[in-house]
């Protein structure tokens, strides 16, 4: 709604017309009791009648909280509350051009430098049935848009009332649009999401031995652990079997006595056609997996296999609960893959959920080889943090637009961001045969949109030398990463 009623929670406000009753009327609709006013901090003896800040445009009185909820709701997005719409255009004017028509977003009630302006776009945007996406196209396909960029020397020139509109403003990647950029260039950077909406509804509940000390369940210890599986494939022809596995931390996979697939990274989801190694009838899956560290720590397994039958029949077999599977964490005799073999004497797993690992975003059958998570879904993290994301427990309508220290450090001595690199360069140096011509153009072309001058191409060469290692890659990423060029939306 673009209106700040900060200084009304404590007494009428100075800078706007609020009152203190209309702010506790607004927060009553929120509330499970009923509120006593309190004018800074003191009790004034009067119960806040449950009301929305604009009376005109409704009543949001009702027995419950659910009620009143139900009917701010529909207050809110009632077409001839323009000022919502005012403010959601506003905002995402802002975000494109790096100024909104009202600025700050959050006190609409400012003059805007074009009325008329904000007036048509909020009109266009109601006309669209409230499209955002119809929005976001007409701002950006616009010509105001595509000016050239400007830059102002001082953040007051962009805040002042006598402000001037001459193009889009020069602004920072946010901490997602940086996170998602590296992770499309050089590697990825999150490869689990806490929302994936491209979900397949495969479960993510992973399971592990059930580990006991004293009779009472224990994180899972470091070391080797051993897991069968039986199950039964039909009579029917298979047409083909797709699996997908990922173990925290690495393992070894037999399906029928015979080596399917290993890794080592329980990021990344091993994609494994199982065709030619199941049969009709039963089989067998064992997997040797191990849990990385010096204490206990989570460690888990997840697994699913999707048979397509000759008649379009199929079946989908899910690790999801451990259900059926069994465990040791005694090494066994080497039979220990067969069928035949007698596992009587091994544990029921445990199944140890997902609160310790995120959905991998690769973990599907019809992959469209997705890699990495998109920023935006992904749970807050340090490294994120760092660059500015605010914390989703609490409501910020604003980032800080100024480089920190913290930020400088993090992405020149961060060893999440060095990690990062490193597994990119890696990468670069197999994808690009350790051809070093090769690599400075494809970074340019990719990083900057344009090919490298002559002089940077000299420059980048000579720190790559005639057989790049990972460090000198690693070097020129940091390099243009870091770069004006690269961190600036012109």
């Amino acid at each position: 709604m673009g209106v700040n009623v900060k200084c009304a929670s404590c007494h009428n406000s100075f800078v706007s017309n609020l009152t203190l009753e209309q702010a506790y009327g607004f927060a009553s609709i929120f509330a499970e009791a009923p509120m006593e006013l309190n004018r800074c901090d003191v009790p004034i003896g009067k119960i806040a009648q449950p009301n929305f800040l604009y009376k005109e445009l409704g009543s949001v009185a009702a027995d419950s909280l659910r009620e009143r909820l139900l009917k701010l709701s529909e207050i809110i997005v009632k077409p001839e509350n323009g000022r919502l719409y005012r403010t959601v255009s506003n905002r995402i004017w802002k975000i494109l051009l790096g100024r909104g028509i009202v600025e700050p977003p959050d006190e609409m009630d400012n003059p805007p430098w074009d009325s008329d302006l904000l007036d048509w776009v909020a009109a266009d945007f109601i006309d669209s049935d409230y499209d955002l996406k119809y929005l976001i196209k007409t701002i950006m396909t616009s010509k105001v848009y595509q000016l050239e960029s400007v830059k102002y020397e001082k953040l007051q020139h962009v805040k002042s009332s006598s402000y001037v509109f001459k193009g889009p403003i020069v602004k920072r990647l946010s901490a997602e649009q940086f996170s998602d950029a590296v992770s499309q260039i050089i590697s990825p950077v999150y490869y689990a999401s806490a929302y994936d909406p491209q979900s397949e509804g495969l479960s993510s509940n992973r399971f592990w031995h059930r580990e006991q000390k004293f009779d009472r369940d224990v994180l899972p210890e470091p070391g080797d652990r051993y897991f069968r599986y039986e199950f039964d494939v039909s009579d029917k022809s298979i047409v083909s079997a797709i699996g997908l596995i990922s173990v925290d931390h690495s393992y070894r996979l037999y399906i029928n006595e015979k080596l399917v697939s290993e890794g080592i990274d329980w990021r990344k989801v091993d994609r494994m056609d199982l065709t030619s190694f199941l049969k009709k009838g039963k089989n067998i899956i064992a997997i040797k997996a191990n849990n990385e560290g010096d204490i206990a720590n989570p460690a888990g397994i997840l697994l699913a296999i999707k048979i397509v039958n000759e008649d379009d029949s199929e079946t989908i077999i899910e690790s999801s609960r451990g259900k059926g599977w069994k465990s040791s964490d005694k090494a066994p005799s080497k039979e220990w893959r067969n069928l035949e073999y007698d596992d009587t004497v091994w544990s029921v797993v445990k199944n140890y959920g997902s609160k310790h690992w995120d959905d991998l975003v690769a973990y599907k059958f019809n992959s469209n080889n997705d890699k990495y998570a998109r920023a935006s879904l992904v749970r807050q993290h340090p490294f994120m943090q760092a660059l500015g994301r605010p914390s989703r427990e609490n409501v910020a309508t604003s980032r800080d637009d100024q480089a920190t220290l913290l930020q400088a450090l993090e992405l020149t001595n961060g060893a999440f961001f060095n990690n990062v690199l490193e597994e990119g360069a890696e990468e670069w140096l197999v994808n690009y045969r350790n051809n070093p011509e090769e690599i400075v153009n494809e970074l340019y072309l990719k990083t900057l949109g344009r090919a490298p001058s002559s002089k940077e191409e000299r420059i980048m060469l000579s720190a790559l030398g005639n057989t790049p290692k990972v460090e000198n890659v690693q070097d020129l990423f940091w390099a243009i990463l870091l770069s004006p060029e690269f961190q600036y939306i012109y």
